[in-house]
């Protein structure tokens, strides 16, 4: 009798430890798929507001778009860099009006958000590099669809230093946790 007593109790242990194991990585899978919806989310919604704001102040930029386009690409990969430069930048530059200067700038992000998977390093060196080359494309491709060519300097200007000295270390802190998690 205590022979069965001990044999069904290890069943139980090894059920419960199956069932466990299945558990958490159920909890991981899922946690990659909710942060991302989260991220997707609320770079979102930052995304609508500052483009928003953007589009109110002259010659000065602070959106995050081309940030986080970048962050979404080089986190989560070029296909979900993709997806979300493409749906956000259309749902954010409505605002706008869509025209060729904002489906430009949808473009431009979409580019930065598969290149920066291609630069072999940390996320600070490839962000950097990334977004020089989006000045580096920008600054010609908007004066030859005929932008002002002060408002386009000084926006190029603007979103440049706000991007490394802003949004750098919030998107690198930001990986560093969902690393952590």
């Amino acid at each position: 009798m205590k022979k069965k007593k001990t044999k069904s109790k290890n069943k139980t242990i090894i059920v419960k430890w199956i069932i466990y194991i299945f558990l958490v990585t159920i909890s991981i899978i899922l946690f990659r798929w909710i942060s991302t919806i989260a991220l997707f989310i609320i770079f979102g919604v930052l995304t609508y507001f500052t483009v928003y704001i953007s589009i109110k102040v002259e010659h000065v930029t602070f959106d995050t778009y081309i940030a986080t386009s970048c962050f979404i690409g080089y986190v989560f990969g070029p296909l979900y860099g993709i997806i979300y430069s493409v749906l956000i930048g259309l749902i954010a530059f409505s605002v706008a009006r869509l025209n060729h200067y904002t489906i430009s700038n949808i473009l431009i992000a979409t580019i930065c958000s598969i290149i920066i998977n291609y630069i072999p390093s940390t996320f600070a060196t490839a962000f950097i590099v990334t977004i020089i080359i989006r000045s580096i494309i920008a600054v010609p491709l908007f004066m030859m669809l005929g932008s002002n060519h002060l408002e386009n300097f000084s926006q190029t200007v603007s979103l440049t230093l706000v991007n490394l000295t802003i949004y750098l270390p919030l998107l690198n802190l930001i990986g560093t946790i969902m690393l952590i998690w």
